[in-house]
């Protein structure tokens, strides 16, 4: 099955046993929905096509953490399906250090055309001057009265935070979020 691999699995059940689990993983890979979205998400992510990913993951994530959190409660006793499962929970939580990472490198990107443009303007007295003349004819209101809004958490990232504390790097564990997600959703 795997290369490498010392662990001949045929051996570990009856034939019968063997050709069911066999049939439940291919179903597992090959036609369940849950595998398929992940596979489509990590797809676009390999080819680059970073909005078509981006747009699906943020819709998608929870949706995913709950479908694996529901397919490990089933299936809690296979061994081997859940090896498969844990490895796919490893896809998604890299699909999320991803679209992190991503979303951190177009910040820099817009923030290094801002520094190029100052870079600009820095480079020539006249822009310097033609720069300041600009400031001086603004006018700019000042007030005393700021307001700022406040940042509301959903229920199931407060909960995270709570049990285990900002995650290193901002990725939230795949499977830890499932169970919180499960567990506000009453199917826990």
């Amino acid at each position: 099955m795997f290369s490498g691999s010392s662990i001949d699995v045929k051996s570990m059940f009856t034939s019968t046993d063997y050709e069911a689990r066999i049939q439940g993983y291919n179903n597992l890979l090959n036609m369940n929905p849950f595998v398929r979205d992940i596979l489509k998400l990590n797809d676009s992510f390999v080819q680059g096509d970073f909005d078509t990913f981006l747009t699906r993951f943020n819709i998608d994530y929870n949706s995913l953490a709950l479908q694996l959190y529901h397919l490990r409660v089933e299936n809690n006793n296979d061994p081997i399906y859940l090896s498969m499962l844990n490895a796919f929970a490893s896809i998604l939580n890299n699909l999320n250090q991803g679209a992190i990472q991503y979303t951190n490198l177009q910040v820099l990107l817009y923030n290094y055309d801002a520094c190029q443009e100052s870079a600009a303007i820095l480079n020539s007295i006249s822009s310097i001057k033609a720069y300041l003349a600009k400031l001086m004819n603004e006018s700019f209101i000042v007030s005393s009265n700021i307001t700022a809004k406040s940042v509301v958490l959903k229920p199931e990232y407060s909960k995270y935070i709570s049990l285990y504390g900002i995650p290193l790097g901002g990725v939230f564990d795949v499977t830890k979020m499932a169970t919180i997600l499960a567990e506000l959703q009453g199917t826990l």
